[in-house]
């Protein structure tokens, strides 16, 4: 933490495209910047692949400039990591706080949704409160769905809790997961790795989360359908897709095919990409999307001693 109250203006956004045309992630996390203004030079980039991380600030305030924003860096590949700024709050009054999240670039914000719903701020940028009885009716439109969603978790929890005591002796991890998805996890992997996907990722997820729905092409792919056609059809249908790097993937050009179809259907849909990556990797292997994709999703490695502690973690969100 550097105690940054505000953007450095030595890196201002207007300079990116030409003075750092390689970067990939800027962290700027953990600091006290309070808001987003200095996004509005955005208009400078070009078409850049990196991520901009201003997790765990102090910001508080996202306005439809922010929004427009956010919308704008997406299409230029742009990411913009803002968890964990707690106590941020949305101006919706100027827009539609549900129609933004249901967008393309905005489900890439879905984590903010339940943030500026619940932390509605109705007063505009220039305006003040319009009046005490329009405050109150927003207020209790606020209240009674603060109160739906507090009853709506706490039966959550306890079926959670419920469900978890069924099971004493496993991993209690529990998957959150869409009822709508008919899988959990869909795993892209070298079939040169079987042997451990089979024995070691998917015995140990199995056994530890259960319940867990996990889509393997060997396994699950439909009969007669193309390639192409099962791995899109395998991500529309599940939460997460586990992506096993090593270098015997690196090494197949089916598995580059299947990795390209994989993270541009993720991008598409904005679907949940978890990168594993088991073993030593040679860096001037890797093509220009898996190292985009490493530097921008979670990724996890094998090596690690909170390996499997963080994969139960994720897969639970």
């Amino acid at each position: 933490m550097n105690g940054l109250k505000a953007f450095p203006t030595v890196l201002s956004l207007e300079t990116w495209s030409t003075t750092f045309g390689s970067l990939r992630q800027l962290d700027v996390s953990s600091n006290n910047i309070t808001q987003l203004d200095f996004l509005s030079t955005e208009k400078y980039l070009q078409n850049l692949n990196f991520e901009l991380n201003l997790s765990n600030n102090n910001i508080r305030l996202l306005t439809k400039a922010d929004l427009q924003s956010l919308k704008y860096l997406y299409n230029k590949n742009v990411i913009v990591n803002l968890r964990y700024n707690r106590g941020m709050k949305c101006i919706c009054k100027t827009f539609n706080v549900e129609q933004v999240f249901r967008t393309t670039w905005g489900q890439n914000y879905s984590y903010l949704k339940n943030t500026c719903v619940d932390n509605c701020n109705i007063d505009s940028d220039t305006e003040n409160t319009s009046s005490s009885h329009q405050f109150i009716a927003y207020s209790g439109l606020v209240f009674f769905f603060s109160f739906g969603t507090l009853v709506t978790s706490s039966l959550l929890c306890l079926r959670r809790i419920f469900r978890k005591n069924k099971k004493k002796d496993s991993y209690e991890v529990q998957s959150f997961l869409s009822a709508e998805s008919k899988y959990d996890a869909f795993i892209s992997y070298s079939s040169m790795d079987e042997h451990w996907i089979y024995d070691t990722l998917v015995h140990n997820l199995e056994s530890n989360i259960p319940g867990i729905r996990l889509c393997l092409h060997q396994r699950d792919f439909v009969p007669g359908a193309t390639i192409a056609e099962n791995i899109i059809k395998s991500i529309d249908e599940s939460t997460h897709t586990l992506v096993v790097l090593t270098e015997n993937f690196t090494k197949s050009e089916w598995c580059q095919m299947e990795f390209q179809k994989a993270f541009h259907q993720t991008l598409k849909h904005r679907k949940h990409l978890i990168v594993i990556i088991l073993g030593d990797l040679d860096a001037s292997t890797l093509n220009r999307d898996i190292t985009f994709c490493i530097k921008t999703y979670t990724f996890l490695k094998v090596s690690e001693i909170l390996f499997w502690t963080k994969l139960y973690n994720v897969l639970s969100k």
